[in-house]
């Protein structure tokens, strides 16, 4: 991890989390104070992803669940709805090219696959990102970028 104010300036690099095992496509998500470290498990083939908890954003990751996500996914990002107490948690099936997608109330209850056939996702879109935007900031990215 490093921190910086102007993206020009950074604090040196430190270790954020070591379960004792390669991770990697790590996703951060704040809920009722708590953080919860979503990330992909390199130590058991098939690789899948799994989810570790703090108190703290900056560290402390424990409480490392099993695997959430199917063998063979990667690239967790988890999305809350606006106004609704509900998350989705979206994973790359790298060898597929196709996305999965579960839902939860509470970050850590996760329910079984979505089927595909209610989710569409763009043809062979990798390790997708969220982040909320105004209408107005929409407009104007649809704008700059039609199509």
């Amino acid at each position: 991890k490093t921190y910086t104010k102007d993206w020009e300036t950074f604090t040196p690099a430190e270790l954020l989390f070591d379960p004792g095992y390669s991770v990697i496509d790590s996703n951060i998500t704040q809920h009722e104070g708590r953080y919860y470290l979503f990330f992909k498990d390199e130590a058991i083939r098939p690789m899948r992803n799994r989810l570790a908890v703090s108190d703290k954003l900056g560290g402390g990751y424990g409480d490392i669940s099993d695997h959430l996500t199917p063998n063979v996914t990667e690239g967790a990002e988890v999305l809350k709805l606006a106004g609704e107490e509900r998350w989705y948690l979206y994973y790359d099936y790298w060898a597929a090219g196709k996305y999965g997608v579960m839902e939860s109330r509470d970050m850590l209850n996760w329910s079984e696959e979505i089927p595909q056939e209610e989710i569409s996702f763009p043809f062979q879109r990798r390790h997708g990102c969220f982040l909320h935007v105004t209408e107005e900031e929409l407009a104007r990215l649809q704008q700059h970028f039609p199509g």
